[in-house]
């Protein structure tokens, strides 16, 4: 059976119509599934989407939120018939709060945006080429289309974006090489690659065109370069590194090949970057050069186009960092957004009537965060023109478009209040709507919607058929074709077994807005070359044009850290590591508890009161149950059963080792490493099938590496089979025998049992009414003094992760998931550097240990 996922929304979420010039235009309103197969476990194939129209089960509520506080219930500028006509009834902009329940009662909502104009003037392409992929599943490349309209007292945009609308009639110059989808999409199925061939467009009385390239992405490629090659590549965790916006020319060639060197060089070289360094042997690394049509990608983000004294014009919006400002704890600008909205055009009001305004309006905001700089800053967050979109291969872009908003859902609807007035349920419906104004962080570099159709691309999914996992999947090894290597990168989302090389997948995007992600449910990670945040621009501009281009620099400077820093902490989240970084103010008590570094209130809450008393019990923090190891070894095959004993083998030049530790009576674990298809790996099981304790080491022959194992710990036989890959240990321990674990027993101590401390998280600064950007450090623990310099280092559970002040927790201080900047804070926290080797290479746990663990001074 299908699984019911979202819905999407066409033209798109950011509509504009006039009241003469335009033609009629339709919302239609989509579910969106996994393709139905009864062939797969789930009766869906994950590779693929299906969208079901279901415009006329939806419902359609209309908000005027530039009208005056009472009257926007009241005010539409549009009206909407069951099946998504619209009719322009006059000028101004409305909400549109789209519902439809699915078939298990929960909601699914979405909010557009319809601004009413008094005349279409002029449009144009919003490309000046396009890479069209082919593929005979559904159309791909969609064509963005802007239109110049006429002034009106209501400030509507004078540039909006009609992509999709149908008002342009398109056509191909040779339908054999490429063809406009018929629905009037604006979509393109190519067919023919690498033959020339036109997009024209018509559209009052003026056609235009641009140049159409066709790509078959599938198609074999035998270009998959070493970079290092140590072992057969279904044995390794396989990298490779792919270029986005170079273009085919010896110097962009050159280019890419330094960064991929440099890159490759560092990470498994210098120490901050651990334990890459001590597992390099494990890791193959390959390149591949592809080269785009134009340098640099898209901007989905608007500019600012004016100066404003405290932010100059050409940077993104919204503005995500801090201006001079005359309060305390002041709201950036993309939070004010995020509270208020966008300015309309040409705003004047002052801060006290906007002040006023906003608290009307029954606005989640708070006022005292406000003051003059930041509204006059704020009032310049807008442009009148649509940045051109670039033509690169992978069809990348920074930020989102307000136009490719995306649907929430909820297991209650949204209650409708009936009049505009202020409730708790009018509070929560305006910031319901309000969240249109803001789609995704600016620096975000992920896949356009506009380049990736949602029959094969949806956030946070693996969408092993977008162009990107299509390309990936078509890489053979240059110097063997044979050697099919591509399919290493493909995630399983259909029988949902564990591919270790998933998610090693470096897209090196040539542009110097600073950037980056880990994307496609950590199947691939992009990041720019530098980390500047303003770009160039120009307008190119007739009486019905108004073209806004960015205009990159002939050369692009490069900052080789920025580039490492960004893929080590993206290349954690293929680790299955969640961000541990703090971007909002409050509480973030949802359950999802899926990362390995972090975890929530609900997992590990001491009690029913937890909203309140806010106490944690540490003996449910999942990273706790780590041991220490004093000596560890991979099996080089499965275990046997000897008698009643347990007989493994390890790589015979590592057997000295384990002959001290028989001569000195070592205890011996042994444990089976064990991955969801995610990558996985806490809490660990410990059932028998996968971890054995104090085991006694019975034989040894050294010329062999055969061990036998035996003792009190052993289940009764038939004994569990151990495969290849899994470990023994010996655990360190205290001066007691008894276990020592990743956190510091003196540390368990504090927060399990210390009156002073009540059960609560380990960071001395525990105000979470601010955002921290920087490292956390310990509470003083009598008795316990952490590593010198490096108190951040110690483990323990510290409040502040997943974009969250409260109520999501981490393990360390400091981490690279917190930032990968160059500060000491930049490596990873032990826990992060234990579950890497756990799950590449388990036999240097204790190689980990000596080098890394950050020992306490002193403690008892």
């Amino acid at each position: 059976m299908a699984v019911f996922e979202d819905i999407v929304v066409t033209p798109h979420c950011d509509m504009h119509v006039a009241m003469t010039g335009t033609p009629p235009v339709k919302i239609t309103v989509f579910e969106r599934w996994f393709k139905p197969d009864p062939f797969t476990v789930s009766g869906a194939d994950k590779r693929i989407y299906e969208l079901k129209d279901v415009t006329a089960a939806c419902k359609f509520e209309i908000f005027s939120p530039y009208e005056t506080p009472g009257t926007r219930m009241i005010t539409p500028f549009v009206s909407i018939d069951n099946v998504g006509n619209v009719s322009p009834l006059a000028m101004g902009v409305n909400f549109i709060y789209i519902s439809h329940k699915n078939t298990f009662g929960h909601e699914h909502s979405i909010v557009i945006r319809i601004q009413v104009h008094h005349q279409v003037l002029g449009w144009w392409f919003g490309n000046s080429s396009l890479t069209v992929a082919k593929d005979d599943a559904c159309a791909h490349t969609q064509v963005s289309i802007y239109a110049l309209f006429t002034d009106d007292g209501k400030k509507t945009d004078l540039v909006g974006d009609i992509t999709g609308h149908g008002y342009v009639n398109l056509t191909s110059s040779d339908n054999n090489v490429f063809e406009p989808d018929a629905s009037g999409s604006g979509r393109l199925w190519g067919k023919i690659p690498g033959t020339p061939a036109t997009l024209n467009g018509t559209f009052l009385g003026s056609t235009k065109s641009i140049p159409v390239k066709v790509v078959d992405y599938k198609q074999q490629r035998n270009i998959l370069e070493p970079v290092q090659y140590v072992k057969p590549f279904q044995e390794a965790h396989n990298m490779v590194f792919i270029s986005e916006g170079f273009i085919d020319s010896g110097d962009d060639r050159k280019r890419f090949d330094e960064i991929v060197t440099k890159t490759v060089d560092r990470l498994f070289h210098k120490p901050r970057h651990a334990p890459y360094n001590i597992l390099q042997g494990s890791f193959n690394v390959f390149k591949v050069f592809q080269a785009s049509e134009q340098r640099v990608i898209t901007s989905a983000a608007g500019i600012n186009d004016e100066d404003d004294p405290n932010l100059p014009k050409g940077y993104q919006i919204p503005y995500s960092n801090a201006l001079p400002a005359t309060v305390a704890n002041p709201y950036t600008l993309e939070e004010l957004i995020m509270k208020v909205g966008l300015p309309l055009r040409n705003e004047t009001r002052s801060t006290t009537d906007l002040k006023k305004l906003w608290t009307d309006s029954f606005l989640d905001y708070d006022p005292s965060k406000v003051d003059d700089d930041l509204v006059r800053a704020w009032k310049k967050q807008r442009s009148m023109g649509i940045l051109e979109a670039r033509d690169s291969f992978f069809g990348m872009q920074y930020g989102r478009r307000y136009a490719d908003g995306y649907s929430k859902a909820t297991q209650t609807a949204m209650t409708i209040p009936v009049a505009d007035v202020d409730t708790p349920a009018m509070r929560a419906y305006v910031k319901r709507l309000y969240e249109w104004f803001y789609t995704s962080p600016t620096r975000l570099v992920a896949p356009d919607p506009r380049r990736h159709p949602p029959q094969v691309h949806k956030s946070n999914e693996p969408n092993p058929s977008n162009i990107v996992m299509q390309y990936l999947t078509s890489l053979h090894y240059r110097y063997d074709p044979s050697q099919h290597i591509g399919l290493q990168w493909e995630p399983d989302v259909n029988g949902g077994t564990f591919k270790p090389s998933v998610g090693f997948v470096g897209v090196i995007v040539n542009d110097g807005l600073t950037g980056g992600a880990n994307l496609n449910n950590s199947t691939f990670t992009t990041t720019s070359v530098n980390k500047f945040t303003k770009l160039g621009f120009q307008y190119f501009n007739t009486p019905t044009e108004k073209i806004l281009r960015r205009i990159p620099p002939d050369e692009i400077p490069l900052s080789i850290d920025e580039v490492i820093n960004t893929i080590a902490h993206e290349f954690g989240h293929s680790f299955n590591f969640g961000d541990e970084y703090e971007s909002f103010s409050g509480d973030n008590d949802g359950i999802h508890d899926g990362y390995d570094n972090v975890t929530t209130i609900h997992t590990i809450k001491l009690d029913a009161n937890y909203t309140t008393n806010r106490k944690i019990d540490p003996d449910k923090v999942k990273w706790f149950a780590l041991p220490r190891i004093e000596l560890s070894n991979t099996l080089l095959e499965p275990s046997t059963q000897v008698g009643n004993e347990l007989k493994v083998k390890i790589d015979p030049k590592y057997i000295g080792k384990w002959i001290e530790a028989q001569k000195k009576n070592k205890i011996v674990h042994i444990r089976k490493p064990e991955f969801d298809n995610n990558g996985k790996q806490l809490p660990q099981p410990s059932d028998d099938a996968h971890y054995l304790v104090l085991l006694q080491i019975k034989n040894i022959d050294a010329a062999t590496g055969f061990i036998t194992l035996g003792g009190s710990g052993l289940p009764s036989p038939p004994l569990p089979v151990f495969p290849k890959g899994s470990f023994i240990f010996v655990p360190l321990l205290d001066d007691a025998g008894n276990l020592k674990f990743i956190v510091e027993k003196k540390v368990y101590d504090f927060l399990k049992n210390d009156p002073t401390n009540k059960n609560l998280p380990l960071n001395s600064d525990s105000d979470r009414g601010k955002v921290n950007a920087d490292v956390d450090y310990p509470k003083d623990i009598a008795g316990f003094a952490p590593a010198c310099c490096d108190g951040e280092k110690t483990v323990g559970v510290y409040e502040g992760a997943n974009y969250y002040t409260g109520m999501q927790y981490r393990p360390a201080g400091g981490c690279k998931m917190r930032t990968s900047g160059e500060s000491g804070d930049g490596e990873f926290c032990h826990v992060c550097k234990y579950l890497m080797v756990n799950r590449v290479d388990p036999q240097y746990h204790d190689l980990l240990d000596k080098k890394y663990y950050p020992k306490a001074k002193s403690s008892p």
